[in-house]
């Protein structure tokens, strides 16, 4: 996630998700599968997200299933107007596939401390 951040990957980002997978954005309508999902970070690349830092996650794995919960800070740097730092929680679903996991459902929110 970071790498695909700092290049500013869409595609690189939404090939981490399922192909049916679930993502949920703060005040926002659901997001269902990995096309409209590559197009929300497109999106939300254009619009100055950057930055992305992820703190060391809290797993929960079983055999063919696992939740990843971590606080991550980001910035927001608009084309006009001043940088912002973004703190936020995230709660993974990853469901193993034949060649790693893949994220099956995204849930985050924002923090006003990510420490």
């Amino acid at each position: 996630m970071m790498a695909a951040t700092a290049a500013a990957d869409a595609v690189g980002m939404a090939g981490l998700y399922a192909e049916d997978a679930l993502l949920l954005i703060p005040g926002q309508p659901a997001v269902e599968g990995r096309d409209r999902i590559k197009t929300e970070w497109r999106r939300a690349f254009a619009d100055g997200f950057t930055d992305l830092r992820i703190g060391t996650p809290e797993d929960r794995r079983r055999t063919d299933a696992a939740a990843s919960v971590y606080l991550w800070t980001a910035r927001h740097r608009p084309e006009q107007g001043a940088i912002a730092t973004l703190n936020g929680r995230t709660l993974l679903f990853l469901e193993q596939v034949e060649d790693g996991w893949l994220i099956a459902a995204e849930m985050w929110q924002p923090v006003p401390d990510a420490q």
